[in-house]
């Protein structure tokens, strides 16, 4: 395994905010699964050739709010996969899911017009 997963605190107030560094890749990928808050850093150049004398690293780093958060709790396991989605594919990931045989539930979970966060669940 080349991966240190943690848990750290989003700004949103989950305590449960995955941060998981893959020191094989050298990239880090940050995913809040209340708010859909992601931050994510890799390096752009590493030596095809592995030589790291005169190399300096380059970063690619980006972070925001992506939207909508999907949680997708499958027959044949303990926990759930999530994943963020753009609204704009919304009902089509709904239909999909739907006719899914292998999901038994998932939930979407985005900011409502209010500032809160809502979270509606669909079972197959």
């Amino acid at each position: 395994m080349s991966s240190h997963k943690e848990f750290r605190k989003c700004n949103c107030g989950n305590p449960m905010m995955v941060s998981d560094y893959n020191y094989k890749e050298e990239t880090l990928y940050e995913f809040c699964d209340v708010c859909s808050y992601y931050h994510t850093v890799a390096i752009t150049n590493k030596p095809k050739d592995g030589n790291y004398k005169e190399w300096e690293a380059v970063y690619q780093e980006e972070s925001g709010i992506a939207g909508i958060v999907l949680k997708i709790f499958k027959a044949e396991s303990d926990g759930y996969e999530f994943c963020c989605i753009k609204k704009d594919v919304i009902r089509s990931v709904v239909e999909d899911l739907k006719k899914a045989t292998d999901v038994v539930k998932f939930g979407i979970t985005f900011k409502n017009k209010m500032g809160f966060y809502q979270t509606q669940i669909y079972t197959n």
